[in-house]
């Protein structure tokens, strides 16, 4: 009998252990960027983010598809993305029209649950003529207003910085 109550008594404990390790309380950032061909081969693209316990984070973008993804148990959490796009210097476009588009989209989860997300269908122009490549990047850095970072004080509370 007192086998029975001990194996119960361990099953038990293991559903529990189960249980509280699988609602940890986990906060996921996920960042991702993507970029046309022809930003990526005209313009030098740097990713500007906030990185684990909200350190700010500079990374140069090289590839169409930028992604990124950290986990923090802490608040306040500080979250955000923002991008700087600079015309190389010395490269001229093989083509006449340009396709210059920039997206993104960043959630913060909690135990696999969206707590807040945001994104963008295009931060640029889609088709420029190559000739313009210099003024359309410098009109859009004037019109660009970020960075833009979010603070989670607690799940369902944020603050834009």
């Amino acid at each position: 009998m007192n086998a029975k109550k001990t194996i119960r008594m361990a099953a038990m404990l293991a559903m529990t252990a189960l249980c509280l390790t699988s609602c940890i309380n986990e906060r996921v950032t996920n960042y991702r960027m993507s970029f046309s061909p022809d930003l990526i081969e005209t313009c030098d693209v740097t990713v500007i983010y906030r990185g684990e316990n909200g350190i700010e984070m500079t990374e140069s973008v090289t590839d169409t598809l930028w992604e990124k993804s950290f986990t923090n148990d802490t608040l306040p959490l500080i979250f955000g993305l923002d991008y700087k796009i600079q015309p190389k210097q010395g490269v001229k476009p093989a083509k006449e029209q340009l396709d210059l588009q920039a997206k993104y989209y960043f959630e913060l989860k909690r135990d696999k649950q969206i707590l807040f997300s945001s994104g963008s269908d295009s931060l640029i122009y889609e088709q420029v003529r190559a000739s313009r490549l210099d003024s359309v990047i410098q009109e859009e850095a004037k019109r660009h207003a970020g960075p833009f970072y979010f603070t989670a004080k607690k799940d369902g509370v944020w603050d834009m910085q």
